[in-house]
């Protein structure tokens, strides 16, 4: 009986058997008996064939079977007219499942399989399962091999663990560029405002009243003149050097920024470098002196390296 399709329902046996068509029930059950024996092969209208197929769903249009190629999914229509049919047919491939574990999976349907699980959708919504966990009908129909589902398991681990380092290296690159990018804008704040102490001392009148930045070395200092003569006990005297040329810059001592970088200083008695936010105060401007006198405003870090 090879190549035999027979589609017989439970009633018609029963009819059957009750009107004394014994004969017949027997021919109809060795056919069963004999198309449950064989794995079932289709060659679609296209010329593809699937072998060893097992329908895991199915709608009005398009099926979904389980053969020796893995899950695969294609219209109804490619199929003869006969499966057609039995497909149309057939309200069988929606089950539930009892995993070894003891858990129960209601309305199954068989998205994808591979050699060590098979994914589905189920009233709770959907999972993967072990195929090591199902019962042994459901393992001979996803041809469960043991020896085959380890290599899978050991692959995706695998896999998985190469997918971590590419993610992490994915990360860090990110964290790289992000890096690069807050320096970069920094650096472009800092610079857009930033003078040197040469172009200012040799045009104060021009910046009277401007905020500007100086990058260079600052250091404590005793120097009080000019405009800030006799200011020991309400402000801070610093002194930022930059390229051999030097402003004197002098802060409040209620100025946080000021306590901080004086605290600073003192704790490394030496210089630091740092982009220093300061304005030639126009209450405090001698245009008769030599030097540039400065009110501290603020200090930001050095403009880190490339």
């Amino acid at each position: 009986m090879s190549g035999c399709v027979l589609v017989v329902s439970a009633a018609s046996l029963n009819r059957a058997y009750h009107s004394g068509m014994k004969v017949l029930c027997a021919v109809i059950l060795v056919g069963l008996s004999c198309l449950t024996a064989r794995a079932e092969d289709w060659t679609t209208t296209d010329g593809k064939t699937y072998k060893n197929i097992v329908v895991t769903s199915h709608d009005t249009s398009v099926v979904t079977i389980s053969c020796t190629d893995g899950i695969c999914t294609f219209p109804i229509s490619h199929l003869s007219k006969d499966i057609q049919q039995r497909i149309l047919n057939d309200n069988t491939t929606a089950t539930d499942w009892t995993t070894t574990d003891g858990h129960t999976y209601r309305n199954v349907k068989v998205l994808k399989q591979d050699d060590a699980t098979v994914t589905i959708i189920d009233e709770e919504g959907g999972a993967v399962i072990l195929l090591s966990k199902l019962a042994p009908d459901l393992q001979k129909k996803f041809h469960y091999d043991p020896t085959k589902a380890q290599a899978e398991l050991q692959k995706k681990e695998a896999d998985q663990k190469a997918a971590a380092i590419a993610k992490a290296a994915e990360q860090k690159a990110a964290a790289v560029a992000q890096a690069a990018k807050q320096r970069d804008d920094y650096a472009a704040l800092i610079n857009a405002r930033t003078l040197t102490i040469k172009e200012v001392e040799t045009d104060q009148s021009s910046f009277v009243g401007r905020k500007f930045i100086i990058q260079g070395s600052i250091s404590l200092s005793t120097n009080y003149n000019y405009g800030y003569m006799n200011l020991e006990t309400t402000h801070y005297s610093f002194q930022i050097d930059q390229g051999g040329h030097t402003a004197y810059a002098y802060a409040p001592k209620i100025l946080p920024s000021a306590v901080k970088i004086r605290n600073a200083l003192l704790a490394t008695d030496g210089p630091l470098d740092g982009c220093f936010e300061v304005e030639i105060d126009p209450a405090r401007f001698d245009c008769n002196s030599g030097d540039l006198y400065l009110l501290f405003l603020d200090y930001f870090p050095p403009i880190p390296n490339q």
